[in-house]
């Protein structure tokens, strides 16, 4: 198996269960990772995406409800890095095989943060450290944050430099399922999504409780989930549920199926079906095929 297996230290089992964040992001996951994937909980991160090659994603989920832990001297952010840090002195992940995230909802703002997201090389690191250590400098009192901002100012640039580098940034949305839904509105109708979504989490989070129950690693395959998922949804007579596995279809071959008028279409037509209710008819029908061919 080329997924890591051994827990980092900072790991925590169980604690997830005070939070919803963290299950949320497990599901979308679990929907989107590559065949072969795995998706880790409180495993070697807040939320870990582990593919096949032996790349990690490394995710730390933050709720953004009450206090920005992006902002520039947030505790939050620099804990991080310093715990990313950690894990790469302790031999736990890969330089060349980690990358990391922040997944911070709702929408916030840190100049460092999207520095550090922008930073894709040496040079752009080493820069943007410089001024961080020329900002702390003129404080008159050392921000709280310190304890963790001033060893990862103080360490190796090489270990700087492998998680800046690789350091991801995500606070785009007031609503950490809007990202699910994006991914299930090109094939399921809108006013199903919600309940799809629902269930979908309480299956991811079952699945995770069960491992840690058992003293195990809360892993799952994604695309055992998925195959678990769907046949959920089969079992409970949703089949106008099942999401699909196949990418979504380009929309000029979507409207160019449409206005040759296959059968189906033209039977759409003659119980008035709108324009968008043919056109999600078209999507399914491809992705059903590509499915079927898989």
């Amino acid at each position: 198996m080329n997924a890591e297996t051994k827990p980092a230290k900072h790991s925590a089992p169980g604690q997830y269960l005070g939070f919803a964040l963290q299950p949320v992001r497990v599901f979308y996951h679990l929907l989107t990772s590559p065949k072969g994937a795995k998706v880790s909980l409180e495993f070697k991160d807040d939320v870990a995406v582990h593919h096949v090659d032996g790349t990690v994603y490394l995710e730390q989920t933050k709720s953004a409800l009450r206090q920005n832990p992006i902002s520039d001297w947030a505790g939050d952010l620099w804990k991080a890095l310093e715990n990313w840090r950690a894990m790469l002195i302790a031999g736990e992940i890969k330089p060349s095989l980690t990358y990391y995230r922040l997944y911070v909802t709702p929408q916030k703002k840190g100049t460092f943060a999207e520095a550090m997201a922008a930073a894709g090389d040496g040079d752009a690191v080493a820069a943007l450290l410089k001024t961080i250590r020329i900002k702390l400098s003129k404080m008159k009192a050392l921000p709280g944050c310190v304890a963790h901002l001033q060893p990862f100012l103080d360490a190796p640039a090489d270990q700087q430099v492998a998680i800046i580098s690789r350091f991801e940034l995500e606070t785009d949305g007031t609503d950490p399922l809007d990202a699910i839904r994006a991914v299930l509105l090109p094939t399921i109708a809108e006013n199903q999504i919600d309940i799809l979504i629902k269930s979908g989490i309480g299956q991811a989070k079952q699945a995770l409780d069960r491992l840690i129950q058992r003293g195990k690693p809360a892993i799952l395959d994604a695309d055992a989930f998925r195959k678990d998922f769907h046949a959920f949804i089969r079992q409970n007579n949703m089949p106008g549920l099942l999401t699909s596995l196949g990418e979504v279809p380009s929309n000029d071959l979507v409207v160019g199926i449409a206005s040759a008028r296959p059968t189906f279409i033209r039977q759409l037509e003659l119980v008035d079906a709108s324009h968008d209710d043919q056109l999600r008819a078209i999507s399914d029908y491809l992705r059903t095929s590509a499915d079927k061919a898989d």
